[in-house]
């Protein structure tokens, strides 16, 4: 793997957290999630424009689009409810803990796939990460934990395993560049009747104009880092790029703490680091 596909990798990672980081932070996520993929298409837009130029568009590739988007918002509305009642050190581990897991699950039920005892343990390896997050609330019988969060956070991990297999489609049938803004766009059109039946016209407005440039440089960073991985993937072996990816979930965890002041630090980052072994695991062991 070549030092500038490191690169890619790693900032992506970072990009990821810093978006994440700000739709934790903000007064109303899923109004922000909306803007998130809204500005990000916008973005993305001319970027793909310049690197890949007017392209014609196949029907297999519209189709990647529609199935992506409607995945995407799933994504952005779920890991935004999360963020209401968890913890970023704790609702974005088990996030994307569960989608390499997901992932080797599908393979099993609908593809024949059988995980080695590699991959068995790194799904394991997981599970066990997943208790550490909730272990120190257990521990002092403080349950404060939101069961509807921790499960939006698993839904969100499952739909990551899910759009992952469709973007992979998608960009063999155009190129990622042009891709990217297609599926956010889609996305945006797709969260728009779920965030219309819970918030006004009104309060995606104003949630917009509070977010400001911040709101829009984190758009861009979400579209962008993504395009990053994309373009990562089209000449290191996947098996490197995901274990090193991985690396967003620790990133996360010393977020939560220098920025949200967010309590339990050793048990999540021992908990974020197991976490990525088990990622790893699953990447390199199948």
């Amino acid at each position: 793997m070549r030092l500038e596909h490191v690169g890619l990798v790693l900032l992506s990672a970072v990009a990821h957290v810093f978006w994440n980081l700000h739709l934790k932070r903000s007064a109303s996520p899923i109004p922000t999630s909306w803007w998130l993929q809204a500005y990000g298409a916008l973005l993305a837009a001319p970027v793909g424009l310049a690197l890949a130029g007017p392209v014609a568009v196949s029907p297999r590739a519209w189709a990647c689009v529609g199935l992506t988007g409607a995945l995407y918002a799933a994504y952005y509305f779920f890991i935004s409810f999360s963020y209401r009642s968890e913890d970023l050190s704790r609702a974005y581990p088990i996030a994307r803990g569960v989608a390499p897991a997901a992932t080797v699950l599908w393979g099993g039920l609908f593809f024949g796939e059988h995980p080695t005892p590699g991959g068995w343990a790194g799904i394991a390896a997981i599970v066990l990460a997943v208790f550490l997050i909730v272990a120190p609330d257990l521990r002092t019988g403080a349950l404060r934990l939101s069961a509807r969060g921790l499960m939006a956070a698993v839904a969100t991990g499952i739909c990551t395993s899910l759009y992952s297999a469709v973007d992979k489609q998608g960009v063999m049938a155009v190129h990622p560049a042009i891709y990217l803004p297609l599926a956010y766009g889609a996305g945006a059109l797709a969260e728009a009747p779920l965030l219309l039946a819970r918030h006004s016209a009104r309060d995606v407005l104003q949630a917009g104009r509070a977010g400001g440039w911040p709101l829009v440089v984190a758009g861009g960073f979400s579209s962008l880092g993504y395009l990053l991985v994309l373009t990562a993937l089209r000449e290191a072996p996947l098996s490197y790029v995901v274990p090193l990816r991985s690396t967003s979930v620790l990133l996360s965890v010393i977020a939560g703490a220098a920025f949200l002041k967010e309590g339990a630090v050793a048990w999540r980052v021992a908990a974020a680091c197991l976490v990525a072994l088990g990622v790893a695991a699953i990447a390199l062991s199948g």
